[in-house]
C-alpha cells in the first residue's frame, strides 16, 4: 500500500517507496490518509496485522481535533453553530472524506496520532519519544 502526503517521501519498513500521486494532491487528505501517515511514524505499516487497530488510532484522530479546537477555535470556525463550536467527529463511514480542517493542522495532527499511540507502549524509549510528538504538536499548533 502506498502512503501519501507530509511524511511519505522516503522508503519505509513497509518497503514501499511511497509519495502523493497527482489525483490526490489535487484532491487533498482524506481522514484515512492521515491515519495512514501515522502508521507510517508508528512503523505499523503491516496491512493485516496492525499494532495499533484502526478504530483506536480513529478514537485518537477525534481527540486530537477536540484538543486542536480547544487550542485554536478558529480551525472549526466554518463549524460554528448557534455560536456554538462544532468540532467534527470522524466515524469510519467518513474516512474516505476530504479533511475539512486546514491543511496546515494536517502535520500537528499526525503528530498527534502518533504521539497518543506511542503512550499506550510500554518502554521508556518511546514514551520520550511520544513526549517529543505532543510537544511538537503543540508548538505547532500554537506556532501557526
Amino acid at each position: 500500500m502506498y502512503a501519501t502526503g507530509y511524511y511519505s517521501t522516503g522508503y519505509y519498513s513497509t518497503g514501499y517507496y511511497s509519495r502523493p500521486t497527482f489525483a490526490e494532491t489535487l484532491l487533498g487528505y482524506s481522514w484515512y490518509s492521515m491515519i495512514y501517515e501515522a502508521r507510517i511514524q508508528l512503523q505499523d505499516g503491516m496491512e493485516g496485522c496492525y499494532r495499533y487497530p484502526d478504530s483506536m488510532l480513529l478514537n485518537i484522530l477525534n481527540r486530537g481535533l477536540q484538543e486542536l479546537g480547544r487550542m485554536r477555535p478558529e480551525a472549526f470556525y466554518e463549524g460554528f453553530l448557534d455560536n456554538d463550536l462544532n468540532v467534527p467527529e470522524i466515524t469510519e463511514l467518513d474516512w474516505g472524506d476530504t479533511v475539512t480542517v486546514d491543511y496546515m493542522f494536517v502535520p500537528p495532527l499526525i503528530l498527534y496520532i502518533t504521539a497518543m499511540a506511542e503512550t499506550t507502549e510500554d518502554d521508556y524509549v518511546t514514551d520520550g519519544r511520544a513526549m517529543g510528538h505532543l510537544t511538537m504538536f503543540k508548538t505547532y499548533v500554537m506556532g501557526l
